[in-house]
């Protein structure tokens, strides 16, 4: 097992890999931003939509790392 987490993180940590993260996560903040519509809201309301904006960003994160990584474990095996 220490031996296939190894492999993983020497193939994820590549510099294309790298490349491909940062483009997602470009491209996630492109969407993001884009269908974000800005209305006069009060404090508590506008508090609440950027902690479920930055939610769904780091939920998108976590999916993007998984999934890199599942799918460099199963080339890499």
């Amino acid at each position: 097992m220490k031996v296939i987490i190894k492999r993983t993180l020497e193939e994820t940590l590549r510099i294309p890999g790298i490349l491909l993260v940062i483009a997602a996560a470009i491209a996630g903040g492109v969407l993001v931003g884009k269908n974000r519509v800005y209305y006069e809201m009060p404090t508590y309301a506008n508090y609440m939509n950027k902690c479920l904006v930055i939610q769904h960003l780091a939920v998108f994160f976590l999916l993007n790392g998984a999934i890199l990584m599942s799918i460099v474990s199963a080339v890499g095996s």
